[in-house]
């Protein structure tokens, strides 16, 4: 399943792709500012766009590069689990483009303003 192919139109070879379901809750007011952030970077060219739910990351060194690829991207659910909260409910890292996990939680982590990384549960 290539995230790609969901937002470009393209695919991307399943392989290449990692994802991880989690449920990063957040207050309404931080997950409005990671959004707000992530948009507003987007207009001015940065390495993260917003399409739809998600935000995409893009490589440090090519975000406007035509033929690059995303090397990661991460989706909020707004309004839940409460109304007043907000979920990151999964991201995904492109390892064949340099794309990690931790590279995405830098980039959620930038946004935010702050450490919001997932605790892994006993079974992860």
């Amino acid at each position: 399943m290539g995230r790609r192919g969901r937002f470009r139109g393209e695919e991307s070879d399943a392989g290449d792709w990692q994802i991880r379901d989690c449920a990063i809750v957040l207050p309404l007011d931080v997950a409005r500012r990671v959004w707000v952030r992530a948009r507003a970077w987007s207009s001015e060219g940065a390495r993260v766009e917003v399409i739809g739910s998600m935000v995409i990351v893009w490589p440090r060194w090519s975000p406007a590069v035509s033929d690059a690829e995303p090397i990661g991207e991460f989706s909020i659910r707004w309004f839940v689990p409460a109304a007043n909260q907000a979920t990151i409910y999964w991201m995904a890292w492109n390892r064949a483009q340099g794309g990690s996990e931790e590279e995405v939680w830098r980039v959620v982590e930038l946004l935010a303003g702050f450490r919001v990384r997932h605790q892994p549960k006993a079974d992860d």
